[in-house]
């Protein structure tokens, strides 16, 4: 995959490069292809910052646009979980993602989710006249949430940890 690779820099301090301090490898699960898992392996330069008082003495570089800092998935099929965890969420999304060839547990596709902003803001977007209230477990037995969702679109609303096995209380 051809990228600029003169325009790499200290990610801290965006000062010039130095040398090539080595190779490393780096495996990134991609979008499946014929339903067929597609795994990308890249060949990364591991490169040494010219500045002496530079806190990060190597870095590795990476590739814009295709994944994010310590990712092992590209960002479009990171893109393709969360919009699949928002439109069908938990269990069927995850059996929708197993047909196109994905597979990944519940817990992923809805960590996926949480992460996303919420899409809309507060001071512009029209107070939701019907909310829907959903106690979920991140980790069973362990941690809990509870969502509020806006029941007439269907999204998100907020998302609060409650840290017990006992339901949401509404009034």
């Amino acid at each position: 995959m051809p990228f600029d690779r003169s325009r790499g820099g200290v990610p801290a301090m965006r000062g010039p490069v130095g040398r090539v301090h080595g190779w490393c490898s780096r495996t990134l699960a991609d979008v499946p292809v014929g339903g067929r898992k597609m795994l990308l392996v890249l060949c990364l330069r591991r490169l040494m910052c010219r500045t002496r008082d530079c806190p990060q003495r190597t870095f590795r570089e990476q590739v814009p646009g295709l994944t994010q800092r310590w990712a092992r998935r590209t960002d479009r099929l990171t893109a393709m979980i969360t919009r699949f965890g928002i439109e069908a969420a938990g269990r069927a999304g995850v059996r929708f993602l197993e047909a196109a060839g994905v597979s990944i547990s519940r817990d992923t596709v809805l960590r996926a989710v949480m992460r996303q902003p919420l899409p809309f803001d507060l001071d512009r977007e029209p107070v939701p006249r019907v909310l829907s209230v959903d106690d979920v477990a991140i980790r069973r037995g362990q941690r809990y949430a509870t969502m509020i969702l806006d029941a007439v679109t269907h999204r998100r609303w907020t998302f609060f940890l409650t840290g017990s096995q006992r339901p949401c209380r509404i009034g």
